[in-house]
């Protein structure tokens, strides 16, 4: 199967007085076998700016990103921290903005809002709905265009935790029955210890990989007794992230 290599050698953005700011620098990681890898990091130190260059939204960088070993233009697509549904057009609208207008597929669309308890939702409006169905909503989107990598900026940061709880379940089950590669960013270790398959640790500004733990745990057993653990021995054992616990 094809990986997805990332090699970002610098991104970087001019103040109002002139000054040149490096975000990151020399930043490479890999995606592949339809992983999901969630990348913790401090406040600032350039997790969207990253998401936004997979997803081709920031072109403005030195580096590369692409598919190997065939080298050929790799699909993403994103779900942003806030939904970012269009108040003017319902569920069903916001979705099929995804893809091209020849390509929609209502039918897949129902089956995946009904994966995600929003099967009467269809042609509702975003101002009528919850945060947390707009965010199901958001989900449905990003998984409903198929790509080689779907990009998670934060998705979950402002729900209750029962509601998030729930979503973060709906998450791997989408991903179970729709298989792709992953990129999920949280400031939430307990979050990232219960869905990836590795974590990812990054620096502060300008930012590159510090440290990449695989989660060697399954799904079953991760409890949150077994989730308290794995995070100590990751803390006791590698002290270079400990300050990002």
């Amino acid at each position: 199967m094809n990986k997805l290599s990332i090699d970002i050698k610098n991104k970087a953005f001019v103040t109002a007085d002139n000054k040149v700011v490096n975000v990151i620098t020399n930043l490479k990681l890999e995606l592949s076998n339809n992983e999901l890898v969630c990348i913790i990091g401090p406040s600032g130190c350039g997790k969207t700016s990253l998401l936004n260059i997979i997803s081709g939204l920031d072109t403005d960088f030195t580096g590369s990103i692409k598919l190997s070993p065939s080298g050929t233009d790799y699909t993403s697509s994103y779900v942003f921290q806030n939904p970012r549904l269009l108040p003017w057009r319902t569920v069903l609208e916001n979705i099929q903005l995804t893809v091209d207008k020849d390509n929609v597929d209502t039918t897949k669309i129902t089956h995946l809002l009904q994966r995600l308890g929003l099967e009467n939702s269809l042609h509702s409006y975003p101002q009528h709905l919850s945060l947390g169905m707009q965010r199901r909503v958001s989900l449905a989107r990003g998984f409903y265009k198929e790509s080689d990598v779907l990009l998670l900026d934060e998705p979950f940061v402002s729900l209750d935790p029962p509601t998030a709880r729930k979503a973060r379940e709906l998450l791997i089950d989408l991903w179970k029955q729709q298989a792709r590669n992953i990129l999920f960013v949280t400031h939430d270790l307990d979050e990232a210890v219960k869905l990836a398959d590795r974590l990812l640790f990054i620096s502060k500004s300008p930012s590159h990989v510090i440290s990449e733990i695989t989660v060697n745990l399954t799904r079953d057993e991760r409890t949150p007794a077994n989730i308290s653990q794995f995070k100590r021995l990751l803390k006791n054992n590698n002290p270079e992230i400990a300050h990002l616990m």
